[in-house]
């Protein structure tokens, strides 16, 4: 009878066998409630494995973007200081444009020998004075 009832038990009781690191096998009984669970630990581990990739690959398609977004930024930044040194320039070739239209003038040179370099027409005498501030 004690027999039986150990056959009994064992008839009743699932037992699986898994490989140790020896090679070995070692006795593991198969609980139900475990074996039920097996199916939704694996689809958490799937909606896991699948969102870990999903991330990545936002993540990889997101930095190009950022990188194109920066270096827009930075030559957006370009842009305006070379508008800036275009402006400058412009004015800069307008006064030498006006200055070479009064180099064209007799008299502007004229004034301009007299006041700078103190030259004088025949018979005049150049007195220089200084600005008396008080």
């Amino acid at each position: 009878m004690q027999q039986s009832k150990t056959n009994n038990h064992r008839n009743n009781e699932k037992i699986v066998y898994l490989p140790n690191q020896r090679g070995q096998h070692r006795n593991v009984s198969a609980d139900p409630a475990e074996v039920n669970n097996k199916p939704k630990k694996a689809f958490k581990m799937q909606t896991l494995g699948v969102l870990a990739i999903g991330i990545i690959g936002v993540t990889l398609a997101t930095v190009p973007l950022v990188q194109a977004y920066l270096e827009s930024d930075a030559l957006t930044q370009e842009l305006a200081t070379a508008k800036e040194l275009e402006k400058e320039a412009m004015q800069e070739n307008i006064q030498a444009q006006e200055e070479y239209k009064h180099m064209q003038d007799p008299e502007y040179l004229a004034d301009v020998a007299r006041r700078d370099y103190y030259y004088s027409k025949p018979g005049e005498i150049i007195f220089e004075l200084d600005d008396v501030q008080e």
